[in-house]
């Protein structure tokens, strides 16, 4: 194997002094030294100074020495990877071959490949500012294999656009050929001409134009050029064109006649500095002098820089420099070609040892307590995690994919990281084999916040514990961190626990932290302590241990802290206002002004200065001890009142939190409060403060608070907010360690199961709103004016206001689980569902259906008394470990069920018996055509559809199971910046489906209610 040492070195080449010249007269054009220095030569030309051809070692000597000078520049000065080390180290053969050529000191003859890739190499990733080690690039070749081979392999490894103005190693190509005797260089003509036809079968765009104006230059018109040369030339000027454009190149200046120079002036409003642009230190527009003889100063005139370099001194003296040789500028002027662009000291060429990467090495810190980990992969968290792909080539050997490599490939593989200590980057995870993992992972994690987001959870999920250092390492990588947190949500381990905590205490990614340490109290616990049992000089773990403490998890801490649990106990007891140095809130005049109602006069501004530390994380211990010292009446009078001075002051964002003191200490009434204002501030220039409304309702965290928010999440027309309201609520039911589903199905309210009305009965209709029914069964529309109902119609009329708002939420839930098959377990579905007060009123109304793991069983009703029966009225009783479905029309006959719901007279809250359904493969192609305006595309958002922004356009998409989206494709589309006024009306082409989903391979439901829901194109 290769060592790591630095290789001997090559000897820098002993500089080269042309002899001087005199000055000449050639017609109009006075020929001195410094125009000489500046002319491309030509073959017949003016005689230019042109350094002789190197022998083969000096010259692989020069271009060695150069190409380490430049790769020690590039790791000093712009803190970049050495690039001949990376070569050396990389996963590609031939990348290695050219590797180890550059770190031997020995000139190599090289094969057709080898020098292409060398070629391909110096133009890529060796040139520095036009530098020489182009010069000593053709010099090796030439040397190494006669001139018209070296054309041919240096034409032969062009691969890339020439530099916006230079030629690279053209420029000395043109040299040697101009050296050349007549044999010689009509053998390398030939060549140039046949490797450009053979080249540019392979080359299309600006690389294909590059490759004409490169031969071009090389093959210029002049006193000895024939027909081969023009031909050349003609070709390349089909590309003439603006300066600016991919297609055109300067170099074309130095490669024609006068016609050619008025050509490019032609076609370009403004004399740009392309113009005087050069390569090697040699001016294209000098060869107009020895063209153009006497016309080249009149042409000249008219070539004075154009705005903006109208006045730029470089371009000026270059302009004014040209015009003296010709007489036009009576100034002697004798500018520097290359604009001065400061000093750039070339380091010594001397080769260095090898640095490996950097690589993370996460150290898993033992909790005190030993807990086991655990993974908690929500549906759609395992159905987004198995939809990821890494493709195949992104780990490979030898252009051979890892995962197609045999035992010995994925062996030379493994051994070749271990033996360069190359850090492994997820993508080897996710595509090589198991085995190899242990010694990978060893090696550290190469940092890539791309593959955090679209390789790690698929690793994660495959392989679980064993991998969770690659999840601890990308928390390294700042803009990863944000990736990380969202692939830790299922994982419950102690060692995240520390990296969370750390994104906890910043701002930007804050709620997906607390996210996770709601999820996993257990491990969060057990990392923290043992961490802050280090170091207890940590507030980043102090105050993540604090705010666990505020969760309730204050038993969970003090077991992980076992010998240390006074220790940390009085930590979490701690006044943090008592800190050294820690800020004090200052209470403004007018929420002091004059005393709050409900709490004790003196206890008020304790209490004030205590909630004004609170945030949306951290809640001050007196905050907490509060709640227990006064009533729950007397809390929300105090807070009530607390609210409305803020209000009535403008809602200073000073003061914003007394919307948390509203969430910590008020009631249930309060918290409808706060979703109202925060439904009034969403969308406006109070979003933030609409935001902080929402982290209020979530301190309460009560079932009607949570109502508030589902409510919010569900019909709020703005994004954002509605994706912080969801983000609340799968908070509060990891808090409670339930799914979100799971969540709604217990924050039913029990309406009017206490209810008492006298002789009137409380009933509920088929959208689960309440009415009165009189001892006879007739529906009233209220109770009798009387003074004894008084109390029970003021009771009615609050469980008539939570009704409307639960049944709107809980219908669309319904809906919503009918089209998505999501599957109740047997016990939460008689308990929640059939046999709750209310939600049995809508459960009676809709077809369910019982399944035995992937079996259907039956399809029942709920009966009035709670029990389930079957479509011939036939008891039915699921088993323990049966699922219940809502189902979908598509996975049964309706017709039967429809007789039984008439005999009944019951009325659906939503259609069920009678929903259209679009089983056929080719439903869509009805929508072809149609059109639809905005607001109509736009209503599609009710139904999931969301906005989908493709470049400067945007479409409605819809997400779809197993993480692909169908698109509905439109025309003209409409811009992100249109409203109702302006957007155009639409036409339908069809309907796009990404991730690898055809219409006819969806689930028949899925395929129906995609149909179902574009009814409103018809």
């Amino acid at each position: 194997m290769i060592s790591w040492n630095a290789p001997a070195p090559s000897p820098a080449p002993p500089p080269w002094t042309p002899e001087p010249q005199p000055d000449e007269r050639r017609g109009s054009v006075l020929v001195t030294p410094w125009l000489r220095s500046v002319l491309h030569p030509r073959r017949g030309g003016i005689p230019v100074p042109v350094r002789p051809l190197g022998g083969m070692d000096e010259s692989w000597a020069g271009l060695r020495h150069h190409i380490w000078s430049l790769d020690r520049l590039l790791t000093t000065e712009k803190s970049e990877r050495s690039r001949v080390w990376g070569y050396v180290t990389s996963i590609a053969r031939e990348d290695r071959r050219l590797g180890e050529r550059l770190l031997d000191p020995v000139a190599r003859i090289g094969t057709a490949d080898d020098d292409h890739a060398l070629v391909r190499a110096v133009r890529n990733r060796f040139t520095w500012y036009g530098g020489p080690e182009d010069d000593w690039l053709a010099d090796f070749l030439t040397a190494a294999h006669g001139l018209p081979e070296a054309a041919r392999r240096i034409i032969g490894g062009f691969d890339s656009d020439l530099p916006y103005t230079g030629v690279g190693v053209f420029g000395r190509l043109r040299q040697l050929l101009v050296l050349a005797d007549d044999a010689g260089y009509a053998a390398a003509r030939d060549a140039i001409l046949d490797a450009r036809d053979r080249r540019a079968r392979h080359l299309d765009g600006s690389r294909l134009a590059d490759l004409f104006w490169a031969v071009s230059f090389l093959l210029p018109i002049g006193p000895a050029s024939g027909p081969d040369e023009r031909a050349a030339h003609d070709a390349a000027l089909r590309n003439v064109g603006e300066f600016g454009n991919y297609d055109v190149h300067a170099c074309g200046l130095a490669s024609g006649d006068v016609a050619t120079v008025e050509r490019f002036l032609a076609v370009n409003s403004t004399v740009r500095h392309e113009f005087f642009g050069q390569s090697g230190g040699r001016l294209y527009l000098a060869s107009l002098l020895e063209i153009a003889g006497e016309e080249a100063g009149p042409i000249l005139s008219r070539m004075r820089p154009g705005w903006p370099f109208h006045d730029h001194p470089h371009y000026i003296a270059v302009w004014d420099s040209l015009r003296w040789h010709t007489g036009e500028e009576t100034g002697v002027r004798f500018a520097p070609v290359v604009e001065d662009e400061g000093d750039r000291a070339v380091p010594p060429g001397e080769p260095f040892a090898y640095q490996p990467p950097e690589a993370a090495h996460p150290v898993l810190r033992e909790p005190l307590v030993p807990v086991a980990p655990e993974f908690d992969w929500q549906p759609h968290e395992r159905s987004a995690a198995e939809g990821l792909g890494v493709y195949a080539n992104a780990a490979q050997w030898d252009g051979v994919p890892i995962g197609d490599c045999d035992t010995a490939q994925v062996t030379a593989w493994l051994e070749h990281h271990e033996h360069w200590a190359i850090p492994t980057p997820f993508t080897a995870l996710a595509l090589a084999p198991r085995w190899t993992h242990d010694r990978l992972m060893a090696l550290g994690f190469d940092q890539h916040a791309y593959w955090v987001r679209w390789a790690l959870p698929l690793v994660l999920l495959r392989h679980g514990a064993s991998h969770v250092p690659a999840l601890v390492a990308a928390f390294d990588d700042r803009s990863a961190v944000e990736a990380a947190l969202d692939a830790a949500q299922p994982i419950g381990h102690s060692a995240l626990a520390v990296p969370v905590a750390r994104a906890f205490a910043g701002k930007k990614h804050r709620r997906p932290a607390r996210a996770w340490l709601l999820r996993h109290p257990r491990h969060a616990a057990a990392g923290l302590v043992a961490a802050w049992d280090a170091d207890r000089s940590d507030p980043v773990l102090g105050r993540a241990l604090r705010w666990l403490d505020a969760q309730g998890h204050r038993p969970l801490l003090l077991a992980q802290a076992s010998s240390a649990a006074d220790d940390l106990r009085a930590l979490l007891d701690l006044d943090p206002l008592a800190a050294p140095r820690a800020k004090q809130p200052v209470i403004p005049a007018y929420l002091t002004k004059a005393p709050l109602p409900g709490i004790p006069r003196h206890d008020q501004k304790p209490l004030l200065v205590r909630l004004a530390a609170c945030d949306a994380d951290q809640v001050h211990p007196g905050v907490l001890a509060a709640r227990e010292r006064f009533t729950a009446a007397d809390r929300a009078a105090f807070t009530g009142a607390l609210l409305d001075r803020w209000l009535a002051a403008g809602t200073p964002p000073a003061e914003a939190w007394c919307l948390h003191a509203t969430g910590l200490l008020g009631d249930d009434t309060g918290a409808r409060r706060l979703a109202t204002l925060a439904r009034q501030w969403a969308g406006t220039n109070a979003a933030a403060r609409a935001q902080t409304a929402l982290d209020a309702i979530r301190h309460r965290g009560t079932d009607a608070a949570l109502i508030e928010l589902n409510l919010l999440a569900e019909r709020s027309r703005f994004p954002k907010f509605a994706s912080v309201a969801r983000g609340h609520i799968e908070e509060i039911a990891a808090l409670r360690g339930l799914t979100t589903d799971e969540l709604a199905d217990r924050m039913v309210p029990a309406l009017g199961a206490e209810t008492d009305l006298g002789a009137y009965r409380l009933a509920f209709d088929h959208r689960g709103l309440p009415v009165v029914r009189d001892p006879d069964g007739r529906v009233l529309a209220d109770l009798p004016r009387k003074p004894e109902f008084k109390e029970a119609r003021a009771e009615l009329a609050a469980i008539r206001k939570t009704a409307r708002a639960s049944a709107s939420l809980h219908l669309a839930r319904l809906e919503r689980a009918m089209c998505t098959g999501r599957r109740i377990p047997a016990g939460i579905f008689l308990d929640r569902f059939a046999a709750h007060p209310w939600m049995t009123h809508l459960a009676q109304r809709l077809v369910w259906g019982v399944h035995d793991g992937d079996a259907p069983v039956t399809a029942v009703r709920v009966a009035e008394d709670g029990t389930l029966a079957t479509v011939g009225d036939e008891p039915f009783v699921p088993a323990a470990s049966a699922e219940v479905t809502l189902l979908h029309p598509v996975e049964f006959d309706p017709a039967p069920w429809a007789e039984v719901f008439a005999d009944y007279a019951l009325l659906q809250p939503f259609p069920q018996l009678d929903r259209p359904c679009y089983p056929e493969p080719d439903a869509l192609d009805r929508l072809t055509g149609r059109t639809a305006s905005y607001p109509v595309l736009r209503g599609l958002e009710r139904y999931g559809w969301t906005r989908w922004y493709d470049a400067s356009m945007v479409r409605m998409a819809k997400a779809l199971p197993g993480g692909g989206w169908a698109v509905l494709d439109t025309d003209p589309g409409w811009h992100a910046s249109d409203t109702v006024d302006s957007a155009l009306t639409q036409t339908v082409r069809g309907i796009e489906f990404s991730g690898g989903v055809t219409f006819a391979g969806l689930p028949p439901v899925v395929r129906s209610e995609l149909v179902h829901d574009l009814r409103a194109l018809d």
